[in-house]
């Protein structure tokens, strides 16, 4: 997926969260992601939004790490390309016997 696809959507992702107060034409790759005004629940709702609209698994540590918001657009891709079902993911009843 495409650098300015991701960005895109995470824009829509923060525009649709009324208690993120930011202007997302602001936000790019460069942006801070701890400037973008996320609180103890926007943040979780954003990491829940961005698994199911770019279908990859984010854990708290993954987004602690990320500085600025080329950090996650590396996270999604990554994620992306290497699918995002991790061994022991699978559904119950899917194993193979």
């Amino acid at each position: 997926m495409e650098r300015q696809t991701i960005i895109d959507g995470l824009r829509a992702i923060i525009d649709a969260d009324e208690n993120i107060d930011v202007d997302v034409s602001s936000v790019n790759e460069d942006t801070q992601v701890d400037k973008i005004g996320f609180d103890s629940l926007s943040i979780l709702e954003f990491m829940y939004e961005i698994e199911n609209r770019f279908d990859v698994t984010m854990e708290v540590a993954d987004l602690v790490e990320m500085k600025v918001v080329s950090d996650m657009i590396d996270h999604i891709q990554r994620g992306q390309t290497s699918g995002s079902q991790v061994a022991g993911d699978a559904s119950p009843g899917d194993s193979a016997a």
